[in-house]
């Protein structure tokens, strides 16, 4: 299987929408992969799994493929890889957005033990690791372990100028940590960076709508109603047009009606 060519394909099924055909096509894809014993395409296929069904709350089937993998790497002997680590990485991700955040957390040690092996302290695989940890101390409302650990992260993006998405999104994340702790004059400087960086993007992607609905809290906060509805309405625009009607669009509309029902 000549993977790089099955990638492009299905980046070309998300860069067009064509929303409907990424599930088929993943589905024949890995299929294929199994039948012509290419493990290490169907590791890569079952990642891209992962994130599908992550973005849609769909766990069942997201928990289907994170088994199946691990099953592989034990199988192929392949623990404490680089590439292992990429894939408990994205995992614990997955156990985080089910709120299995105990498993998740020890995926992110287990990822970061491996990654003190195999990586330079300033590889750029870091960044993700810490944005991700971030948001798990974010989700038990832990905001001061969640800020140091996204200001590693910009520490590390900030040394790869051409990331400027991965800067943007890490932007963006600490400025919704600083909000939640009423820190709104620092705040306000990193979604001012965070909105700098994705306008001279020539693609933007679904992280676009986080951004959006960052600004929506942040007017929010500030009583500012009607500028809060309108970013919020922007940002299921967004997310609406690169994953579909997913639980998180469902979870801004109902934020919009309370927000709508506050306006004058």
């Amino acid at each position: 299987m000549d993977i790089s060519k099955v990638l492009n394909e299905l980046d070309s099924l998300y860069r067009e929408h064509r929303l409907v055909e990424i599930e088929p096509f993943l589905k024949s894809k890995t299929d294929e992969a199994r039948r012509l014993k290419d493990y290490d395409s169907l590791i890569t296929l079952l990642n891209e799994a992962i994130g599908y069904y992550r973005d849609r709350f769909r766990f069942k089937e997201c928990n289907a493929c994170c088994t199946e993998l691990l099953q592989l790497f034990s199988d192929m002997g392949l623990k404490d890889s680089r590439a292992y680590a990429t894939t408990l990485l994205n995992i614990a991700t997955a156990y985080r957005a089910e709120n299995r955040l105990d498993e998740a957390m020890g995926l992110y040690e287990e990822v970061k033990r491996i990654y003190m092996l195999r990586l330079d302290p300033a590889d750029y695989l870091y960044a993700a690791l810490y944005n991700n940890i971030s948001l798990l101390y974010e989700q038990q409302g832990e905001y001061k372990k969640a800020a140091e650990n996204l200001e590693k992260a910009l520490d590390i993006v900030s040394a790869y100028p051409e990331e400027k998405a991965s800067l943007a999104t890490s932007h963006c994340n600490l400025a919704k940590v600083l909000l939640e702790t009423a820190r709104w004059e620092e705040a306000v400087i990193h979604l001012e960076k965070a909105l700098m960086l994705y306008s001279g993007l020539d693609r933007r992607d679904a992280h676009y709508s986080l951004l959006l609905s960052c600004l929506g809290d942040y007017f929010y906060r500030k009583k500012e109603y009607r500028a809060a509805a309108k970013a919020i309405k922007e940002a299921m625009a967004e997310l609406e047009y690169f994953t579909g009607r997913t639980d998180a669009y469902y979870q801004l509309e109902k934020k919009l009606r309370k927000i709508e029902s506050l306006s004058p």
